[in-house]
């Protein structure tokens, strides 16, 4: 009876703290808010670096970049790096050797699961550096 009694109350208190846990990611997750604000390409439309912001209220570790192109998602790579709060952090992506593609969106993911708007890649790059080469599709 007491070993029943003594893993109820162990059972109870678990799954509180595993309920305070829970609740603890959702209210950080709601702090959270990221953005691809620019694509940097080369004069050959490789991309070679991904500019993500934090604008949220919170620190946020990046963990995945992905890809979406015909209606393909792919997985591009986990960078695991942090960004503070109100600060951005510029992505070097020259390794994956990426060539834009105005059917291409990219996306970045946080830790918590919150997920930035698409960015297109074409859109992007050429919105936000002035005298860059024509693209020639």
């Amino acid at each position: 009876m007491f070993a029943a009694f003594t893993a109820l109350i162990a059972f109870y208190v678990s799954s509180n703290v595993s309920m305070q846990q829970k609740m603890n990611i959702d209210e950080e997750r709601a702090k959270e808010q990221i953005a691809i604000t620019q694509i940097t390409l080369t004069s050959e439309n490789k991309i070679v670096g991904i500019t993500v912001s934090n604008t949220g209220a919170i620190e946020s570790k990046i963990r995945a970049l992905y890809r979406e192109e015909n209606g393909v998602v792919t997985l591009l790579t986990d960078p695991s790096t942090y960004i503070q709060q109100g600060s951005s952090k510029t992505l070097n992506v020259a390794s994956l050797g990426l060539i834009a593609s105005p059917n291409s969106m990219i996306f970045a993911a946080t830790e918590r699961g919150v997920r930035s708007q698409g960015a297109n890649e074409i859109q992007l790059a050429y919105e936000n550096q002035e005298n860059f080469p024509i693209l020639q599709l």
